[in-house]
């Protein structure tokens, strides 16, 4: 059952009797590590975890000449416990999703998560910006005083949200809710050449082995620059100065993330004159080179890593820590060739 607006108009009326009784059920959760997501929202700035001040004593009684009927018996005789409860609330955040976990007796309850702060009015929490645009979830409670876990996808890392857990409860009873806030963690990426196949290498008979370099990028900047001779039907592990090549990136957030290569597979007679063309010595500017002619041919291949949240996929949602693996392929050319790597998110 969802609350309607008339609903939160009955509510108006009985605010005061709502902090008179203590009724709203409050309880704050903060965020613990561990690893999915709903669609993308806006980041806001963090904002501290939400407080209610309790009445201070002078506040309890109207004062006088208030236009507000007084608060007796016969006020708080309108609200009356509906008999639900609302416990063990709280929120474990992981890098692109959560999980609330709660116990209540009740059928049903809404469940909001949101990046902007909620707010007290008229008795209950809300949050008017996304109320006005989509309803909270209706999650439905398949074991009744048992723990129940809720999971939210598509979250933003390293972004705060808040909760509002509601038990609807007709409009002359006390509201049962519970707020709070969590933090999803931190991502760092790791971006991995592992192998090069090389399928064709073009060089018929004599001429053996292909001539490759590689030049390696990541977000358009080359992070490494090697020369191999690669038969076809052969695979090379890559690696320079004897080491793998692995690129580290401390902050992931929104941003999607390019990476690729510039191949060159050389073909020059010392009757060729290549000096315009980029070549294995040359220092690679960044503009992909796309073309074959007696000097060689040159191979530009890229891909995306995307940052954004997903769900039910390989380095996404509940998978978001398994390891991505990608390749690079081209058959633009008498030169066929396949590069594979692997992209890890590590969420802290």
């Amino acid at each position: 059952m969802n609350p309607t607006t008339s609903h939160h108009r009955h509510r108006a009326r009985r605010v005061l009797a709502v902090c008179l009784a203590g009724a709203v059920a409050l309880t704050t959760a903060s965020g613990v590590a561990n690893a999915d997501g709903r669609q993308g929202r806006p980041a806001t700035p963090p904002v501290a975890p939400i407080a209610v001040p309790a009445p201070a004593v002078d506040d309890l009684a109207p004062p006088a000449q208030s236009p507000v009927p007084p608060a007796g018996p016969g006020a708080l005789a309108a609200l009356s416990p509906s008999g639900f409860s609302l416990t063990g609330v709280h929120a474990t955040p992981h890098g692109t999703w959560s999980r609330l976990t709660y116990t209540t007796n009740a059928p049903a309850v809404t469940i909001r998560i949101s990046d902007r702060q909620p707010k007290f009015i008229k008795g209950v929490w809300t949050e008017p910006y996304m109320d006005s645009i989509i309803g909270p979830d209706i999650v439905q409670t398949t074991k009744p005083g048992s723990p129940m876990k809720f999971d939210d996808m598509y979250e933003l890392p390293a972004t705060t949200y808040y909760f509002i857990i509601t038990v609807p409860t007709a409009a002359n009873q006390v509201p049962v809710q519970a707020v709070g806030s969590f933090t999803t963690l931190h991502r760092t990426l790791t971006i991995s050449f592992d192998t090069v196949h090389v399928t064709d290498d073009s060089d018929k008979g004599a001429k053996g082995a292909g001539d490759f370099t590689f030049w390696l990028q990541v977000n358009g900047t080359q992070v490494a620059h090697v020369s191999k001779d690669i038969s076809s039907d052969s695979t090379w592990a890559i690696k320079v100065d004897g080491k793998p090549v692995s690129v580290v990136l401390p902050a992931v957030l929104h941003d999607d993330v390019s990476f690729g290569a510039q191949v060159f597979e050389d073909d020059i007679q010392s009757w060729d004159h290549c000096g315009s063309e980029l070549l294995a010595g040359d220092d690679w500017d960044g503009v992909p080179l796309i073309k074959e002619n007696s000097c060689g041919t040159w191979l530009a291949m890229s891909d995306e890593y995307d940052a954004s949240p997903g769900s039910w996929a390989i380095g996404y949602g509940h998978q978001e820590s398994t390891p991505i693996p990608f390749t690079l392929t081209s058959y633009q050319s008498s030169v066929h060739l396949t590069i594979s790597g692997t992209i890890t998110a590590v969420w802290a």
